[in-house]
């Protein structure tokens, strides 16, 4: 009898344990997000999820699509990523917006680039930002660049249609400004 009260004290307590991480996680939708060289959070804005499974096997750190949605199958959503500097050709941001914005235009020949105004996360730190419109290929897509010390953080907001590029503006804006770097000292295998 005591075995079985046990159990089930056990049993509630695993329960409980469990609801309230799921609950606590689903309601700050921070995601603490590492790499070789990178660690840094991005707080998924309102409204939205922060999925770190769905885009690992794209090479994504994480990826972001309003709740009751799919990254598959939502209009517009977010995805984050990494890219290290090639140290051995002392590279910095603008080779990576430049090699970018050449990729790019290698594979559309219609595509209009725009430089847009940065967008400051603080005192020290701004997103450059740029946006890619192919409107023959119905491609949407707005990118942030993040300088750090070993590479660029991209936080990109991507649509199926201009319209949903537009109207997620402020989400997208949300989810920059929560960006904040942890460290490039990160032992990652």
């Amino acid at each position: 009898m005591v075995n079985r009260i046990s159990r089930i004290i056990l049993l509630f307590f695993l329960i409980t344990i469990s609801v309230y991480s799921q609950v606590t996680v689903d309601s700050s939708n921070v995601g603490l997000l590492f790499g070789r060289n990178h660690a840094y959070y991005l707080t998924a804005p309102k409204g939205w999820i922060l999925d770190r499974e769905t885009g690992k096997e794209e090479g994504l750190n994480a990826v972001f699509y309003p709740k009751k949605e799919t990254w598959a199958g939502a209009e517009t959503a977010m995805y984050t990523h990494w890219v290290t500097y090639d140290t051995s050709k002392n590279e910095k941001i603008n080779e990576v917006i430049n090699f970018d914005i050449a990729e790019f235009q290698k594979n559309s020949k219609t595509i209009v680039i725009k430089k847009d105004k940065p967008v400051k996360i603080d005192k020290k730190k701004i997103a450059i930002i740029y946006t890619y419109i192919d409107e023959k290929e119905k491609f949407y897509e707005q990118v942030a660049y993040i300088e750090e010390n070993k590479g660029v953080v991209l936080i990109v907001m991507t649509s199926t249609t201009k319209e949903g590029l537009a109207k997620n503006n402020t989400v997208f804006l949300e989810l920059i400004k929560s960006y904040s770097f942890l460290t490039d000292k990160v032992n990652y295998h």
